[in-house]
């Protein structure tokens, strides 16, 4: 107890400069060698007032290339691009609070619910991190992530970069070192947030089924890569084109074929996920489980269905072009419309805010004050 109180009473660093100084000098070059077949290009870590960001946003991760005839007679050329990842105060805060190993003055329960907490909040940051791995080269990166939003992949790149996080977190913490500041955190489950539910089993299903496909591989390997590759278009494409070739079919107007089918599937999965969150905020936590859950299963069965689209392909590589699978075909839409509208009638859909789809049903929730 009297070593409890003393340290209760030890005044806290600045927890904001902590975080910077951490963030970049531990964490993101830990991220860069965790995934060593990319890099990780944070240039700044930002901690931002909560308000500032939009709602349920705990960290988000920009790239931008500003341009302008001014800033080029300026610098005499081009600029390079901006990398830079923004966190809340408090997210940033309450990192930097558990970092100094002050969990291990609290009781178990305490120490339990803290813990929970901070791993859930890191794992935003991981999510937001993650987004800026890809090519070692800062260009090519820029390139591969502009050209991945051109061909409407970005539900692609989102449920890979979710999945890695949420399979890869535990060893991100480790390679980091933050298990020295308490080892139990290894040991802890972040909250499930409900972050891109559907996408993310649907691509955890392809990425096995593919990998499956691929000798001398496996699900996690092979997840690994697509991360390294920056989780977009160039990624899904050398992975189906591996699985293909592995299977005797050479042939790169088949990959971008099917790749095609992949995208547009997990955008239609995405939407439907968007449209289902963005009715939430006036339910309860039992229909938005039931809903996640009804999203899960499309999802699963989603991912099968492409690998099973893949597989048939290999055995005819000159049939009909593949079609987008359609999600609502797995299970009917108005299944998840039963569950809120059956009891709180018809609702108007509104778009998601930045960031709304990345938190998950859990922030919406807690937002609105149904849950704690």
């Amino acid at each position: 107890m009297e070593q409890s109180q003393q340290h209760a009473q030890t005044p806290s660093p600045d927890l904001l400069k902590a975080f910077v100084e951490y963030a970049q000098s531990t964490f993101i070059p830990a991220l860069s060698a965790f995934y060593k077949g990319g890099a990780a290009h944070v240039g700044t870590v930002c901690p931002m007032p909560d308000e500032m960001m939009p709602n349920h946003v705990g960290a988000f991760y920009i790239t931008a290339r500003p341009e302008s005839p001014l800033l080029a007679k300026l610098l005499g050329g081009a600029t390079t691009p901006i990398t830079a990842m923004y966190v809340t105060m408090q997210t940033a805060i309450t990192v930097a609070a558990v970092l100094e190993g002050r969990t291990k003055f609290l009781s178990p329960q305490e120490r339990a619910a803290v813990l929970k907490g901070f791993k859930t909040q890191l794992k935003f940051v991981v999510h937001e991190a993650t987004h800026a791995v890809g090519d070692k080269n800062l260009d090519r990166f820029e390139d591969e992530a502009e050209r991945t939003a051109r061909y409407h992949m970005n539900a692609w790149k989102e449920s890979v970069t979710e999945l890695s996080t949420q399979v890869f977190l535990n060893d991100i913490i480790k390679q980091a070192g933050l298990d020295a500041c308490d080892p139990e955190v290894l040991n802890v489950e972040p909250s499930d947030t409900g972050s891109y539910v559907g996408t993310v089993d649907a691509t955890a299903e392809f990425v096995r089924g593919l990998s499956s496909m691929i000798p001398g591989t496996n699900f996690e390997t092979e997840l690994k890569t697509l991360v390294e590759k920056g989780c977009g278009r160039a990624a899904l494409e050398q992975l189906i084109g591996r699985a293909l070739a592995a299977n005797g079919v050479q042939d790169p107007r088949v990959v971008t074929r099917l790749a095609g089918t992949v995208a547009s599937s997990m955008e239609q999965l995405d939407s439907t996920y968007k449209q289902t969150l963005s009715r939430l905020d006036r339910d309860h936590m039992m229909e938005a489980r039931a809903a996640m859950a009804q999203l899960r299963s499309r999802g699963r069965l989603l991912g099968k269905q492409l690998v099973q689209t893949v597989d048939e392909t290999i055995m005819n590589p000159q049939g009909p072009a593949s079609r987008a699978a359609d999600p609502r075909q797995t299970l009917s839409v108005q299944d998840l419309r039963d569950l809120f509208e059956g009891r709180y009638g018809s609702l108007p859909e509104r778009p998601l805010r930045p960031g709304q789809a990345a938190q998950g049903y859990t922030g919406i929730l807690v937002h609105h004050g149904i849950v704690e």
